[in-house]
């Protein structure tokens, strides 16, 4: 293999995170000499996943790299206990049968990332899993009840709302007028009074539902949950709420009975990470794992044969190559480069637990017809079910079977389940809000038989699509150092990223640029080469 310094790369790109790896994608696909690193010896960048000895060596990085995007990382581990107590208990598995996911997302149906995939061909090396149920677990007054009526389904299409015996006539007749609002604007020949109403509005989500639509304060905490808004629904704005339970709607039914959302099987966003990055080293990117980028220069003008703009780029394995382009997130690149604004940054509290139930109860299947889902959300609320006047932020669970490939199957006598944690933070005091609520949903799925195997807490910095859509920025040490926003905090995947990554190869590819972005060609196998 020729040495690195001897091309000139039209681009580096630093890390391997989704952004880094469909830009790689579509840059080698269109013929541009792709040059692909990251420091660390994994791909995913923040949106790794990792067996259990390799998530063991990643807090150790933590601990020594404030520069991650992550901090605070502690692991447990308390399975070896209950083995002892119980031969036949569940155990935990070996540890490259696990594929946790440092920063689990849910695509819905109508995400803009799907059809990119499609049209690039990476979907056919994805397997998807169906997200099934949202369900709202109460908290209890008494700590020692078992969950009863305290795990609660929430209507998940509008099929749910006639189904549902716990809404009243009021109730349901309110529902339905929001939810037929919320699909209305599909029509042109409708206006619908809530589009309207929204654009005038900058209330909260509770209280456009209370002035709006007279819903009852007990529906509250329900659609926060179908909005996955990390804040409360007195925190949350009504646009950015409403458009997101629109979303939600819209999407089930797309790809079967009952269901709006998937996840990627064996890791997540971790897996179509690596999926592009494998697709671009096909297109002629060239990677190396275990290599970051260390300084970058602008050659002197006069070291030019023309007046194009040459980058001097410094990798950390002591090579020095040339670029055109540099591009990469925040903690990929040069300490040189500008900061994010510390105001667009929020911090997210989160855990992965390894437990010793699979939670079926939590994964019926979606409809008669529809499939038996591999996850599913909880949202944690209090026992009235109101929000009105609450101010703290919801914890999130996502609840991951056997079925994602993310855990061990079919090989113990009791197959454990993945529990995702997250709610938003400044600290680690919110780890025990975090231990709580998985407590709680234990409690109320499975009674005193279910226990924590495993467990990794950490906190991540990043942004949220309700913050707004920063977009790229550049550096002010070179034009040509393109910069990607901070790693995003939602529960599903924000389609802000796409608008990233395309400006950017669209920067990159200059005056070839077209609206072919991601419109690649099936690559013809090799036996057809000889035809």
């Amino acid at each position: 293999m020729e040495p690195l310094s001897s091309t000139l790369w039209d681009v580096v790109i630093s890390g391997t995170g989704i952004p880094q790896s469909l830009l790689a994608l579509a840059l080698s696909r269109s013929g541009r000499k792709v040059l692909h690193v990251d420091k660390n010896d994994y791909y995913g960048g923040s949106d790794a996943a990792f067996s259990l000895d390799e998530a063991r060596e990643w807090v150790g990085k933590v601990k020594n790299d404030s520069s991650t995007g992550f901090e605070s990382a502690t692991l447990n581990e308390y399975g070896t206990d209950h083995q002892q107590e119980d031969n036949n208990a569940a155990k935990v598995g070996p540890s490259r049968c696990y594929s946790l996911s440092l920063s689990p997302q849910i695509l819905y149906a109508r995400s803009r990332l799907l059809p990119l995939l499609v049209t690039s061909g990476v979907h056919e090396q994805l397997e998807f899993q169906a997200v099934g149920s949202w369900w709202l677990c109460k908290d209890s007054d008494d700590g020692e009840s078992d969950g009863g009526n305290l795990l609660q389904k929430i209507p998940n299409k509008r099929e749910d709302v006639f189904a549902d015996n716990t809404l009243d006539v009021k109730a349901r007749r309110a529902l339905m007028k929001f939810l037929r609002g919320i699909m209305s604007d599909d029509d042109p020949e409708q206006q619908s009074e809530q589009q309207s109403a929204l654009q005038s509005s900058d209330s909260s989500l509770s209280d456009f539902l209370k002035d709006k639509f007279k819903i009852p304060s007990t529906l509250y905490e329900p659609l926060l949950a179908l909005s996955l808004s990390p804040k409360a629904a007195s925190s949350t704005p009504a646009k950015d709420a409403v458009s997101r339970i629109k979303k939600h709607m819209t999407s089930i039914g797309v790809f079967g009975d009952g269901f709006g959302a998937v996840t990627a099987k064996y890791g997540g966003s971790s897996e179509i990470a690596q999926v592009g990055c494998r697709a671009g080293a096909v297109g002629g990117g060239v990677y190396v794992l275990g290599c970051g980028v260390e300084a970058i220069q602008r050659r002197p003008q006069g070291d030019q044969d023309n007046e194009e703009e040459i980058l001097d780029v410094s990798l950390s394995n002591g090579e020095n190559i040339r670029a055109r382009w540099v591009a990469g997130g925040t903690p990929d690149l040069p300490r040189a480069r500008s900061p994010p604004d510390s105001d667009i940054l929020s911090k997210t509290a989160r855990s992965i637990s390894i437990v010793s139930s699979g939670l079926e109860q939590l994964l019926p299947p979606t409809s008669d017809t529809g499939p038996v889902p591999a996850g599913a959300v909880v949202m944690l609320g209090k026992k009235d079910g109101s929000s009105a006047n609450a101010t703290t932020s919801p914890v999130y669970l996502q609840i991951h079977s056997q079925d994602t490939g993310e855990c061990p199957s079919g090989q113990l006598l009791m197959l454990p389940g993945i529990i995702y944690a997250s709610t938003l933070s400044s600290d680690t005091s919110d780890f025990i809000i975090l231990d709580e609520a998985v407590n709680k949903l234990l409690r109320a799925t499975n009674g005193s038989d279910a226990h924590l195997l495993w467990s990794l807490h950490y906190l991540q910095s990043g942004r949220f699509s309700s913050d707004g859509n920063v977009g790229i920025s550049r550096s002010p040490a070179s034009q040509r150092i393109l910069v990607f926003p901070p790693p995003s905090l939602d529960l599903e995947f924000d389609d802000g990223i796409i608008d990233s990554i395309r400006e950017v190869w669209r920067i990159v590819m200059g005056a070839e640029s077209d609206d072919e972005f991601m419109m690649l060609a099936p690559r013809r196998r090799h036996e057809d080469d000889d035809e």
